[in-house]
């Protein structure tokens, strides 16, 4: 059996999203909902056409893909649900191509929304007030955190990575700053992006303080509430 080439054979043909904030103090289902409308209204698809659907923030930050579904009588006949981190927002596009190039759905929504803490996540309170940890793990997180060993985030955990990384192939503060002045270079192309209009210079950077070296406050990404929908469809069926 020949591989899958998904080369040019896949597109995003629309796009939605919710306003962004640290607190919006509004559900998963509510924010994922308008994220789906404004991507339907993008791209003039009707809710019935899209029969694949794909998540990697499930509940309770976000929502799992058949509390979604029920709520919006969608008719899904693939799906696919990742583990709740941001890393996985990758893997979702490469399996929704996936999905349409071989045809086991026509069109792929990807809807991945989050809540926090201090915002909608309060009303949780079997996850102790919205405060969840990363997952139920027999030991550690997903980027090699343990408690008691100090390393209580997924920061601290990865900071000796970091380290590593920089000692070993003589990295600088700089060249690490400068991923940071470039993500927030391209996020004043967002009009919704929180810290749209505020940009970061490297001197900024520097400036700041130390979390877990080497990682500085502007290391860390921006914790907020919103949901963000993309559908996927084949380039044949999107030139029809």
């Amino acid at each position: 059996m020949a591989p899958l080439d998904l080369r040019n054979q896949a597109c995003i043909v629309g796009v939605g999203m919710t306003e962004f904030g640290r607190i919006l103090d509004k559900s998963p289902v509510r924010l994922a909902a308008q994220a789906l409308r404004n991507a339907l209204d993008d791209c003039g698809l009707d809710k019935g056409e899209v029969d694949g659907f794909i998540t990697a923030f499930g509940s309770p930050g976000g929502i799992d893909f058949d509390e979604f579904t029920a709520h919006t009588g969608m008719n899904i006949r693939w799906t696919n649900q990742y583990w709740t981190h941001g890393r996985w927002g990758a893997t979702s596009m490469i399996a929704a191509a996936t999905a349409v190039t071989s045809r086991v759905a026509n069109y792929v929504l990807i809807s991945n929304t989050n809540t926090v803490p201090r915002g909608y996540g309060k009303w949780f309170s079997q996850f102790g007030g919205g405060r969840w940890s990363e997952g139920l793990r027999d030991a550690g997180g997903g980027q090699g955190q343990l408690d008691y060993h100090g390393l209580d985030t997924p920061g601290a955990a990865t900071s000796l990575v970091a380290r590593n990384y920089m000692n070993r192939y003589g990295a600088t503060d700089e060249e690490l700053g400068s991923i940071a002045v470039a993500f927030r270079k391209h996020a004043q192309l967002n009009p919704n992006a929180i810290m749209n209009g505020r940009p970061m210079t490297l001197d900024d950077y520097m400036s700041s303080r130390f979390i877990s070296p080497p990682f500085r406050l502007f290391d860390y990404c921006l914790t907020n509430e919103g949901s963000v929908a993309l559908i996927v469809t084949t380039v044949e069926r999107a030139m029809e």
